[in-house]
């Protein structure tokens, strides 16, 4: 079938309607009618929901992949970021112990 007289079929089964689906050969269609307002042109969409479905579930996977991958990312980068940041803080609380020891160890040999 030749695309105009297509499409001129389906604007007159959508003349009193805005949505519609059609069954083809090749599937089933989901076909919408808007008309702007500014121009006053008629647009006419249609998609096959079987395909746009599918694709949907690829997306939605793929994005929670992405998401995923991300918090992965940021956790081993803020964990790195956080062992740098703190590791003067941990060399100095470990020589502050280490001098507290020695001056309780000078302080017991003093008692004996």
């Amino acid at each position: 079938m030749k695309p105009f007289i297509l499409i001129t079929r389906i604007i007159r089964i959508l003349e009193n309607m805005n949505e519609t689906t059609i069954h083809t050969s090749e599937g089933v269609y989901d076909i919408v009618k808007r008309k702007a307002s500014v121009s006053g042109w008629v647009y006419v969409a249609g998609y096959n929901s079987a395909a746009a479905d599918s694709q949907f579930l690829e997306i939605l996977f793929t994005m929670i992949g992405i998401i995923m991958i991300v918090l992965m990312v940021t956790g081993i980068i803020s964990g790195f970021g956080s062992f740098f940041v703190y590791k003067p803080v941990k060399n100095l609380v470990n020589q502050v112990k280490s001098v507290i020891r020695k001056r309780k160890k000078k302080m017991r040999m003093n008692l004996i």
